[in-house]
Parts: C-alpha cells; sequence; structure tokens
C-alpha cells in the first residue's frame, strides 16, 4: 500500500480533489427542487449508488487487487453509460447492457481493455495477475505491486469519476434550474487536463 501511494501520489491528489466535489455536490442537494423531469429518479438513483461505491476501485488498488479493480472499474463503467442513455434518451426498460460508446474521452477504448483483464475465458491475462516475480511456475496468493497497473487503473476510475460529476451536474443543472449552484467547471475541466497530460 505505501509503494501504492507513493507511485500514483499526484493522481491520488486528483481524487481527493474529486472527493471535495463530490461533498460540495451532496450538500447542493438539500435544496428543494424546482423541477422533476421524468428521468431524474433513475439518475438519480444510479449516481447514488456509484457514489456509494467511489471509494472501492482506489482501495482495491491500493491493495495490489488489479483483477478485483478492472472488474469494478468496468462495471462503473457500465452504470455511467446508463446513466448517460438515461439523460439522452430518458427513462429506459432495456435490460439489455448499456452502450459504453456514449461515454466521453477514451472511456469505450478503456472498456475494451478492462473486458479483456477481467474474462475468465483469457487464461494468460487472467494468469498474469498472479505472477511470481522469482519464478514462472509459481503463483502468489498474496498481492504485490505493480507500478503501470496501479497508475493505468487510477486513472481508468479517476476518469470514470470524472464523468459521474459531470452527469451529477447536469442533473443538478435540471432538477435546481431557478437557483444559485456551484460552476464546478474550472475544477473539472483542470482534472480533465491533467488527466489528458497524464494519459498522454
Amino acid at each position: 500500500m505505501p509503494e501504492a501511494v507513493k507511485g500514483y501520489r499526484p493522481l491520488l491528489e486528483v481524487f481527493n480533489l474529486l472527493g471535495e466535489v463530490f461533498t460540495s455536490m451532496v450538500n447542493q442537494e438539500s435544496g428543494v427542487p424546482d423541477s422533476l423531469p421524468e428521468s431524474a429518479p433513475q439518475r438519480i438513483s444510479l449516481t447514488a449508488v456509484l457514489l456509494q461505491a467511489s471509494m472501492v476501485p482506489e482501495y482495491l488498488i491500493r491493495s495490489g487487487q488489479y483483477w478485483a479493480a478492472a472488474a469494478v472499474i468496468r462495471q462503473q463503467m457500465e452504470a455511467l453509460a446508463r446513466v448517460s442513455q438515461i439523460r439522452i434518451r430518458g427513462i429506459s426498460t432495456n435490460s439489455k447492457p448499456p452502450n459504453v460508446s456514449v461515454l466521453p474521452m477514451d472511456l469505450p477504448k478503456s472498456y475494451g481493455r478492462l473486458s479483456e483483464l477481467v474474462h475468465v475465458s483469457n487464461g494468460e491475462v487472467l494468469q498474469s495477475f498472479a505472477e511470481s516475480s522469482t519464478s514462472e511456475e509459481a503463483a502468489r496468493a498474496v498481492p504485490s505491486y505493480r507500478h503501470d497497473w496501479s497508475v493505468s487503473l487510477m486513472i481508468h476510475h479517476i476518469k470514470n469519476l470524472l464523468v459521474l460529476a459531470l452527469e451529477i451536474d447536469l442533473l443538478h443543472r435540471e432538477i435546481y434550474c431557478n437557483q444559485e449552484l456551484i460552476d464546478f467547471g474550472p475544477v473539472l475541466n483542470r482534472i480533465a487536463s491533467f488527466l489528458g497530460e497524464e494519459a498522454g
């Protein structure tokens, strides 16, 4: 865990900054809604569940549990895609998995890479999560730190959180349309620029 925190410290600072943004957003929700679009209840439920689980991937990454982190991040991307689809097309009764192509940045590509990692049908990829550094024939039961996986998964997770913040902000602007809301644009743009530099 100390190695992971040291290895992605600038990302951890951005992660904590997003935590502050979410706290401000939740505090902003205490107002009485001016309007309640038909899609709002579904979007509120999904964004609330995503907020509840927002700390989980970072803990898994910090713990070296990269396979589990990849699976959770991928699942959260599907939920974010559903929120986006509902915002664009209205209430969803579709039981099919959402199409992640609606997500911004390079998240749809990332979804494909995460799918390769988490599918148990690909034994070679799955096996690499437990490879021992001392022997090709031995498997490790205790997670260990891998810098590239740690940083890459943390970037994916923060991108998910950035999209979640954007979706909550858009929802608030519909629900509290006659109220003065915090402008999160500058801080979210700064985070997006930082992620572009880190991933680039």
